[in-house]
């Protein structure tokens, strides 16, 4: 797949976009510094050299990404802009143990709730995959009907009981783990947790616990492999641009992930990096309780 990574540079090249890089189904391009005013005439810039070299797919970086009018106009000239949300599907399993690990518990005696606004396929087998493993699975989703026929499958086959409901229902205190799939921050701070639970904010990256949390917040997960990093480029965004395949499965993908090397580095807060001690602690709070 030809996919293009763009940062934004300091330096003006006098107003040139530069390609510092060209490989095989891979370029690398600096936007010279611009206002927010130009934004619309420096994305065209940009289009015209992806349709020059035939590129569809882009990965921004985090300054070019928020940016909202430059990212319309890629959008509008139909460029699917790589931000690692597919990924982050594909090695929640992944995550899931290696959190279980490192509070010292069980993965078949946690309590999961999972906040997928959206039907898709990616989900639907993300869901298969997390309800075979966990004590007990919540579905919280604006198209119950689809997923409560996936919970009816999973009884059925496997004596799975995979709860559902509307996206109304907002108090999970009893959950061990909440994960976020496509809540935006506002939806997701209206969720009511276990103070004592773990939260994975995926992009709802401004969420806020209520007062008396005393759980931990995961707002990033940081992978890495043996190749060079871009700075101020998100990993999770260059790994699913370079391995995602829309036509496998989460675990082929899974194992395409693993075979190139790839590997979970840790996971953040809003205070840095989540230590071992701090999972300890939950862990041992989750199995008391």
């Amino acid at each position: 797949m030809s996919y293009a990574i763009v940062d934004y540079s300091n330096k003006s090249y006098l107003g040139i976009l530069k390609v510092s890089s060209n490989t095989i189904g891979e370029i690398s391009i600096s936007m010279p510094p611009f206002k927010n005013n130009k934004s619309k005439k420096y994305a065209l810039k940009l289009i015209k050299l992806l349709n020059k070299n035939k590129i569809e797919n882009v990965v921004l970086s985090e300054k070019l990404l928020s940016n909202s009018i430059f990212c319309g106009e890629l959008i509008k000239n139909r460029k699917y802009i790589v931000t690692g949300r597919r990924l982050y599907k594909v090695i929640l399993c992944r995550m899931l143990n290696d959190i279980a690990k490192q509070m010292d518990v069980s993965i078949q005696k946690l309590k999961v709730v999972l906040l997928v606004k959206e039907y898709s396929l990616e989900s639907m087998d993300l869901i298969n995959n997390i309800a075979k493993n966990v004590k007990s699975l919540i579905i919280v989703t604006n198209d119950a009907d689809r997923y409560r026929r996936l919970a009816e499958e999973l009884f059925e086959k496997y004596g799975i009981i995979l709860k559902v409901f509307e996206k109304e229902k907002t108090n999970f205190k009893y959950a061990h783990i909440v994960i976020n799939i496509d809540f935006l921050s506002e939806e997701l701070n209206k969720i009511a947790v276990n103070p004592n639970s773990l939260v994975i904010c995926g992009f709802a990256k401004k969420y806020k616990p209520k007062n008396n949390f005393n759980g931990i917040v995961i707002k990033y997960v940081d992978i890495i492999s043996g190749r060079e990093e871009i700075p101020g480029v998100d990993n999770l965004a260059i790994c699913e641009v370079k391995i995602y395949n829309y036509l496998r499965k989460i675990k082929e993908n899974d194992r395409v992930f693993e075979r190139e090397g790839y590997r979970i580095n840790g996971y953040f807060g809003e205070n840095g990096k989540i230590m071992s001690d701090e999972f300890l602690k939950l862990g041992k709070n989750i199995l008391d309780k």
